[in-house]
């Protein structure tokens, strides 16, 4: 199912209600540029969206424009819907959240990413963009991503930008992650450049000299 269209297109009671209704073999949504004007409807969202999770592998709601005053924590449903996380997840809204408001939690992102999985799952695409993301925020995904998880899925690329209040201390929780598990990410794309170089460079001599192989608890 993939469905394009303007900010007045998409109607999302009408989308919640086609996603209870569509078959359990739904593979692929894809939703650009459809408007959010209550909190009832992105929980009827996010109940669609739970009923076809078993079988999602790309969810891309991208966009998403937030006609409502409080946007704290507004889009946390969605992720809480999630089961499991998708081979392909991008969430994002249409502008970019005012200072200091987050459309999502610290809470729901990390409980997101510590969903238990099933099986060990391909690579994933993760782009979390102009959710008003902070220092917060990459602690608890690197908390939840760091853990000794057998079946904890390799994320190919987090794609972080869009998100100016990620600072200094969201940055470190981050490179402390990669200095952790060296097998958990493999791009992180973030706003500020010098902190893109950095994790860059992580990441290649994690994967070009295997730093696994020679550092025990994080130290050489």
């Amino acid at each position: 199912m993939s469905v394009w269209g303007g900010t007045n297109a998409i109607h999302t009671r009408l989308l919640a209600d086609a996603l209870s209704e569509t078959s359990n073999g739904l593979k692929i949504l894809k939703i650009s540029g459809f408007k959010i004007g209550s909190r009832s409807e992105v929980e009827q969202l996010a109940r669609g969206l739970k009923a076809r999770v078993g079988s999602l592998k790309t969810l891309m709601l991208e966009g998403i424009l937030l006609d409502v005053e409080d946007k704290t924590g507004f889009l946390d449903p969605i992720l809480l819907a999630l089961a499991h996380v998708p081979s392909e997840l991008r969430l994002s809204c249409l502008e970019a959240a005012p200072s200091g408001v987050s459309v999502v939690s610290p809470m729901a992102l990390g409980a997101f990413f510590a969903k238990e999985q099933t099986e060990r799952p391909s690579y994933t695409f993760l782009s979390l963009n102009n959710l008003g993301l902070n220092d917060n925020h990459c602690e608890a995904m690197a908390q939840a991503l760091a853990r000794d998880d057998a079946v904890l899925r390799p994320i190919k690329i987090l794609n972080l930008t869009g998100n100016p209040s990620i600072g200094q201390q969201g940055y470190q929780a981050l490179l402390g992650l990669l200095n952790r598990r060296f097998d958990i990410l493999r791009v992180v794309v973030v706003d500020d450049q010098s902190w893109r170089a950095t994790f860059d460079l992580v990441l290649w001599m994690n994967s070009k000299f295997h730093r696994h192989s020679f550092l025990e608890n994080s130290v050489f």
